[in-house]
Order: C-alpha cells, then sequence, then structure tokens
C-alpha cells in the first residue's frame, strides 16, 4: 500500500500545470475571429463601422492567466511606425483546449484616419494585459490590411419609371 501512495504522489507533481490558471510563465498569441478565436491570417480585413469609423477585429489567446476574472489591456496599432489604432478592453476570457481564449476585440482607428493609406500596409499591433493577481503578459504580431468593401459592390436597383 505505502508503494502505491509513493507512486501516486510521485505521478500527481509530474502533472504539468494547467495553463488556463496562474503559476507558470505567461504567453500570449494575438489572433482574430468575431464569434471564436482564430489564428492571424496573412491578411486582415479592414471593417467599415456604421458610424463612419474603421476597426480590425482581433482575439486573443494566452496561459497561465488568472482567466475566472476580466483582464485588463491595452492594445495598438502602427502604420509606419505611427500609432493610428488603439482600445483598452477587459476580456471575459473562456478555457478552450488548455487555452484562455477571446474573441470580438475591435482595435479601432483614430478618427483621422484615410483608409486608402492603409490598404496594402502592414499593420503593427502590439497588446499587453493584466490580470487581478499582476500576472502580465505582452504579445506582437504584424498583419496586412486588406479592404473588400469594392469586392461585392451591390447592385443598383433597377430603374422602373415610377
Amino acid at each position: 500500500m505505502r508503494v502505491f501512495a509513493v507512486i501516486a504522489v510521485l505521478g500527481l507533481t509530474a502533472c504539468p500545470s494547467n495553463p488556463c490558471t496562474p503559476g507558470g510563465d505567461p504567453q500570449m498569441v494575438i489572433g482574430t475571429g468575431d464569434l471564436a478565436y482564430q489564428a492571424m491570417p496573412a491578411e486582415l480585413e479592414l471593417i467599415h463601422g456604421q458610424q463612419g469609423g474603421y476597426h480590425v477585429v482581433l482575439g486573443f489567446q494566452m496561459t497561465q492567466m488568472l482567466g475566472d476574472e476580466l483582464i485588463a489591456g491595452t492594445v495598438t496599432g502602427a502604420l509606419n511606425g505611427q500609432e493610428r489604432a488603439s482600445t483598452s478592453p477587459w476580456l471575459q476570457m473562456s478555457c478552450v483546449d488548455r487555452k484562455l481564449e477571446s474573441h470580438g476585440t475591435n482595435l479601432i482607428f483614430r478618427d483621422d484616419f484615410v483608409p486608402e493609406d492603409a490598404i496594402g500596409q502592414s499593420l503593427s499591433i502590439s497588446a499587453t494585459f493584466d490580470d487581478l493577481e499582476g500576472n502580465s503578459v505582452s504579445g506582437s504580431t504584424d498583419v496586412l490590411i486588406i479592404d473588400t468593401v469594392d469586392e461585392n459592390p451591390e447592385e443598383e436597383p433597377e430603374d422602373t419609371g415610377l
């Protein structure tokens, strides 16, 4: 019986920590996704908002952070070395496949943003998040901005003369 107890204790101490809770070196990957986290594609669509603004949709995947509570952060986007977009989200995380994930964060471009200046350019995205236990994680990525608004123009209604 003692042998079994020693093996059980050794087995428990050899298990890796749960990456959905604090306790190791926090890691983060910046992605995208409206309804679920997705890995960052090579190209990211510029969204024309309903109120005249512009944004891109981001998602985040983290490990070793406290995901039971909201996680506060700062996210910026730079074009040609100049900050052109920012947001300060509070993320609600979900543990998916042993990783904390969030989705649907809008990185909003400044009011003086001209979309034509960004199309085909690389957007450098940087993010830093802190959980309620003081754990901090940072990450960055670059992605090419595309605009698909004109690729599927709405057809003009037929003039019936009425």
